[in-house]
């Protein structure tokens, strides 16, 4: 790995390519997003050794590598460690949670605190004929439209949900809007 850094910093320092193009090294085609981080992480430590306890020209590019590095390494990170649907929800959708959470089971007390993708209405696990799933779909199975696996897979929730409150109510706080005023949406 300390050759590929050597290589991209030489590309680099006598014109080849820009510092930002030089990042495509540490993802070769076919290595997996683990193998991935385990390679930025060892340039990343690499390239602060030298930015560190370098000189010149060597010392510099290994600075600017840092940068690119840790952004690279962090961007591979998140993609190996998503949030959880319910972080992820509050965080992004906050007008979302209201809706989800203002439902008798997935309320923080409710069964369904964790947002689990296959409760039903009745507070039982599998009856897609009725509310169903995180955005409590009435009948679920009109989720199937977001992806083959709407009856188990939260995130195809998530996405059937932002399209259903953006269609039907032009957004998410419109519809919690129009939930919180007839209890429904």
């Amino acid at each position: 790995m300390r050759i590929a850094l050597t290589v991209v910093m030489a590309i680099v320092m006598f014109g080849g390519t820009s510092t930002a193009q030089a990042h495509l090294v540490t993802k070769p085609k076919g290595e997996t997003l683990k193998h991935r981080l385990a390679s930025q992480t060892e340039n990343l430590a690499h390239a602060k050794y030298v930015c560190r306890r370098g000189k010149g020209d060597h010392k510099r590019w290994s600075c600017k590598a840092v940068a690119w590095l840790t952004s690279e390494r962090k961007e591979t990170y998140r993609k190996l460690n998503p949030p959880d649907i319910k972080t992820y929800i509050r965080t992004h959708h906050p007008c979302l949670a209201d809706i989800i959470e203002g439902e008798p089971e997935y309320g923080s007390h409710g069964e369904n605190a964790r947002y689990i993708p296959t409760l039903d209405y009745g507070g039982g696990h599998g009856n897609v004929y009725e509310a169903y799933g995180i955005p409590q779909a009435n009948p679920g199975y009109k989720m199937k439209s977001a992806g083959p696996d709407w009856a188990t897979n939260p995130w195809t929730q998530l996405r059937w949900m932002i399209g259903y409150v953006n269609g039907r109510y032009g957004g998410e706080c419109e519809a919690r809007a129009y939930k919180r005023r007839y209890n429904v949406y």
